[in-house]
């Protein structure tokens, strides 16, 4: 990443605060700097060395870039600010309604499963076990992720590394779907999920508030709150009604983030800096 390798641009971007070290010590390439800020559920769990390092690179001079209320959340901890609020997109050609929110088809609720504690596995198992105490242990719940952990329990059924399109087959045959996270930038799974008909329910890792409101299109709870978790997928488990309502109000506020939408706020953020 020295400064001799990168080739003369109009802009130069930056997607981690890593690179943003390399490229806010660049001086003579004309480009503009831009900065895409997703990092904040990794500051919320670095070390102190790594945190000022971080904040370092929000302070450099770009032109910095958030896609969620996380991103607004992190930049003001560091004492910087953002120029740009684009949200991340979807793609509805991979993500989308194959069977309606209220089909007998949707029995499955689901979870992410990811390595990092901070991404609440843990606490989804947890909560889904206490959910199968109350409502029966014949409930059908499924995960996805990296290699299958060993503490993942037989009553899940667990794919591997899915294929996006078995991955939205599972979405589209969920009834619920289950986000954890103690911190998101953003929430990937969850807005893939709602795009497909799920009803959400996650804990409040600030990522998610970019597309989920609490009782209007997701249900959500403290993070690592694991009784609230598990009473807010009851609920929706009793409250059939409910259920669709979340999830067809899901349905359409997951809409409005298109990738195209996207890339024409980038790209017009873009034009009108190189302009200035």
């Amino acid at each position: 990443m020295e400064e001799k390798r990168i080739p003369p641009s109009d802009v130069i971007v930056a997607t981690a605060w890593q690179t943003a070290e390399w490229i806010a010590t660049y001086g003579s390439l004309p480009g503009k700097k831009y900065y895409l800020i997703h990092d904040y559920e990794h500051y919320m769990v670095a070390r102190s060395e790594v945190k000022k390092r971080m904040c370092d690179t929000y302070r450099a001079g770009f032109v910095n870039i958030i896609t969620s209320p996380a991103g607004a959340a992190l930049l003001r901890q560091c004492g910087a600010d953002y120029d740009a609020y684009i949200p991340n997109g979807i793609d509805f050609n991979i993500y989308n309604i194959k069977q309606s929110v209220d089909s007998i088809g949707r029995r499955k609720i689901g979870f992410p499963t990811r390595r990092e504690t901070f991404k609440g596995t843990a606490d989804a198992i947890k909560a889904l076990s206490r959910v199968r105490e109350v409502c029966g242990h014949d409930l059908d719940i499924w995960s996805f992720g990296p290699k299958k952990p060993n503490f993942m329990p037989d009553w899940v059924e667990y794919h591997e590394r899915p294929r996006d399109s078995e991955l939205c087959d599972l979405y589209n045959a969920s009834m619920i779907f289950l986000m954890p996270s103690h911190y998101e930038g953003w929430g990937l799974p969850g807005a893939e999920a709602m795009s497909c008909g799920a009803a959400l329910v996650s804990t409040d890792n600030v990522g998610v508030r970019a597309y989920a409101k609490d009782n209007v299109n997701a249900l959500l709870s403290p993070p690592a709150d694991i009784d609230a978790l598990a009473s807010n997928v009851v609920d929706l488990l009793r409250d059939a009604q409910r259920r669709f309502k979340i999830s067809q109000a899901g349905v359409e506020c997951i809409r409005e983030f298109s990738w195209r939408k996207s890339l024409i706020q980038l790209n017009d953020l873009i034009s009108n800096h190189k302009s200035i």
